[in-house]
């Protein structure tokens, strides 16, 4: 009897995890593409005033094409984090800043997302998805290493 409770709650285990995971598709921005006017990869530096829009970066490599970079870019797969909180871009890190129409920027690393929505001290919106580290620093360093 015990077997058979172990074998239930490991099957039972198996079928509820299997519907955990995240199908990977391609980045959804914070904003339509349409809105896009500038992409550039950036090496983040830091967070001066969380408070406000004062992300602390330096411009590595300033896309020219926005639209073949946003096709390339569609080919890596990102997840969904399902559980726990939402990370941000780490410092020191290689990134994405996207501009926007509107004014806004959305800065884009390979295990999270951020970007400023309003004034005010709730202005923070952090992304939900990650995706390959190694797949997202070569696609990163492919644009880096064009320029030189």
């Amino acid at each position: 009897m015990k077997i058979v409770r172990i074998m239930f709650l490991i099957l039972f285990s198996m079928i509820l995890f299997a519907g955990c995971r995240d199908t990977p598709s391609s980045y959804s921005f914070a904003f339509d593409e349409e809105e896009i006017v500038a992409i550039s990869i950036v090496q983040m530096k830091g967070y001066v005033d969380e408070e406000h829009d004062e992300t602390e970066y330096d411009i590595v490599y300033t896309v020219k094409n926005i639209e073949q970079f946003l096709i390339e870019f569609s080919k890596i797969e990102f997840s969904r984090i399902l559980f726990g909180d939402p990370y941000r871009v780490q410092s020191d890190e290689l990134a994405i800043r996207v501009s926007y129409k509107n004014g806004l920027a959305e800065y884009i690393g390979f295990i999270g997302q951020e970007w400023w929505e309003s004034e005010g001290k709730e202005g923070w919106r952090f992304g939900w998805y990650y995706c390959d580290e190694t797949e997202f620093k070569q696609f990163l360093e492919k644009y880096i290493a064009s320029q030189q």
